[in-house]
């Protein structure tokens, strides 16, 4: 019987080990959070609209406010975000002019990312962020 040769084990396990490395580097990449919350217009929840996230490096990302009055965003890029809050269907969109369905009118101010006011610094891992809102 002969003895197993180390010169060819040696380079199966840095293979193996190249291999590994490889695959933990693929993993890595920028670090994203995990953003939820409530949308809230004069201390209401909101039960209905679009939450909208404009961060760095061209980053956009749009949700609906869900039925349980929660949004949530996965993935976010760590860093500043502009935030807009608009109504499921824009007013301009709406047939005949007719009201919101939910009967709650978001300001027209809180629609451009750029110019809501709304900011917030997204960090790695889950995170709660209520956006509130105000009529006046």
């Amino acid at each position: 019987m002969s003895k197993p040769s180390t010169a060819k084990a040696i380079p199966g396990l840095f293979g193996t080990l190249a291999l590994a490395g490889a695959i933990a580097a693929g993993g890595c990449g920028s670090p994203v959070g995990r953003v939820s919350g409530k949308v809230k217009l004069d201390g209401q929840p909101l039960k209905s609209g679009i939450v909208t996230f404009l961060g760095q490096d061209g980053y956009r990302a749009s949700c609906a406010i869900a039925p349980d009055t929660t949004y949530t965003f996965d993935n976010v890029p760590v860093g500043p975000i502009n935030i807009a809050v608009c109504p499921r269907i824009p007013p301009g969109l709406r047939r005949y002019e007719e009201p919101d369905p939910e009967g709650v009118e978001i300001p027209v101010t809180y629609g451009n990312p750029e110019k809501s006011g709304l900011r917030y610094t997204v960090k790695q891992g889950s995170q709660n962020f209520d956006i509130i809102l105000t009529a006046d």
